[in-house]
């Protein structure tokens, strides 16, 4: 529509200069709905022209919408230890720091509680994602006291195998600030991308 203002004056301008009489009756010049015509048909080329499209090429596939992490597992070290399909891996016990992996009780059974050794080894930990092979990445999160957590170890990504239940670092973020107990929270949530098969 930027193009159609000045457009519209130009032909306001010509209308108005041209000598109605003489193009209606002697031929000459070009009549004002011909040019109106012409001038409309060259704006609306325009605009279409500038209009962008929405990316629908290889480079920028449309994802379905719905949730990134549809493809995500949970990892096999669960049945290896001999916890059913009630197991859950927790971040959020009170009483255990770190990782833990607990099948609650029934009427059966009395609640089974596990830690691999290197489920503490970072502290607290925040928030869970898992990929397609059901590996955990975890990363530190402080609760209480920076004792567990302190702030130089906060932007760290542990990874915990689906098969062994180990967990180690897998990679550690450069901060973009100087770390400071004012405010000790380094990485603040993850998710696994099914769709791109990156983390």
């Amino acid at each position: 529509m930027a193009i159609a203002l000045p457009v519209l004056i130009l032909v306001a301008v010509l209308y108005s200069q041209m000598d109605r009489s003489s193009a209606s009756t002697s031929g000459r010049g070009i009549p004002p709905a011909t040019l109106a015509e012409s001038i409309a048909t060259s704006v609306a080329i325009a605009e279409a022209e500038t209009k962008t499209p929405p990316a629908t090429d290889a480079a920028h596939p449309q994802w379905p919408v719905g949730p990134a992490d549809y493809c995500r597992r949970h990892p096999r070290f669960a049945r290896q230890l001999g916890f059913d399909e009630r197991a859950i891996l927790t971040t959020s016990s009170p009483t255990i720091k770190g990782l833990a992996l607990i099948q609650p009780a029934d009427a059966t059974t009395q609640e089974r509680v596990y830690q691999d050794p290197t489920w503490d080894d970072a502290g607290y930990l925040g928030h869970m994602t898992f990929d397609p092979n059901g590996n955990v990445y975890v990363f530190p999160s402080p609760r209480v006291s920076l004792i567990d957590n302190p702030p130089e170890q906060q932007d760290t990504l542990y990874r915990v195998d689906s098969d062994s239940a180990q967990m180690s670092a897998m990679i550690t973020l450069t901060a973009d600030a100087p770390v400071s107990a004012a405010n000790p929270f380094g990485l603040m949530g993850t998710t696994y991308d099914c769709d791109t098969a990156s983390l």
